[in-house]
């Protein structure tokens, strides 16, 4: 995955880790479509695709100190997104039992030999899920059905016995109501940036 870095790159790295949120901004709207795309052709869901982008991103903004040391951030950035991706493909993987088929399908280009840094969302994790516990017990059921076991709307609707333009809208007030509760824990500006739905 080869993306050109923003001319000024080395030194909003450097504003980032020292907590610059404008900067942060930059930095996400630069790099998230390419991104998302790559994402995109191994897992085939747009909505999986952007958690695990926006995931990423989130780990880059609670470990930004280490920024300073980055020397190729689109590096850094595949290699921790790459190792978001791999996990959720695990995970999914499990769930069907298609583990040696998934891992076959797997291919990811190896251009850059940086050590992914170590998973700094369980702050966000846990509240995410504060959040997803708070909203009502209907959206909470079809947040938890598309989000965590990964189905899709017309399969919620069967399952549920409810429109397919129902779970639509369900989820897209779980996420509205998700967002605003996160934004009372991270700087608005980044809450903002962390939790907009960006089409690939």
């Amino acid at each position: 995955m080869a993306i050109k870095p923003l001319p000024n790159e080395p030194e909003l790295l450097q504003k980032i880790a020292e907590g610059d949120e404008h900067a942060f901004g930059l930095l996400f709207h630069h790099y998230y479509r390419p991104l998302g795309q790559a994402v995109l052709r191994l897992i085939e869901s747009r909505d999986i695709a952007q958690e695990i982008v926006q995931d990423t991103f989130i780990n880059i903004w609670h470990g930004r100190a280490h920024l300073k040391r980055v020397t190729s951030f689109s590096g850094y950035l595949f290699i921790s997104c790459r190792n978001q991706t791999f996990a959720v493909l695990k995970k999914r993987a499990a769930e069907k039992k298609l583990q040696p088929l998934v891992e076959q399908q797997i291919q990811w280009e190896h251009e850059y030999e940086l050590e992914a840094e170590e998973d700094n969302s369980g702050i966000y994790r846990a509240l995410l899920e504060q959040a997803v516990e708070k909203l009502p017990e209907q959206q909470k059921k079809i947040y938890k059905l598309s989000r965590y076991q990964h189905l899709k709307y017309a399969e919620i609707a069967q399952r549920l016995g409810i429109s397919k333009e129902t779970v639509k809208t369900q989820i897209y007030h779980a996420v509205k109501s998700i967002k605003k509760e996160l934004k009372h824990h991270f700087p608005v500006k980044i809450a903002i940036i962390l939790t907009t739905h960006l089409f690939f």
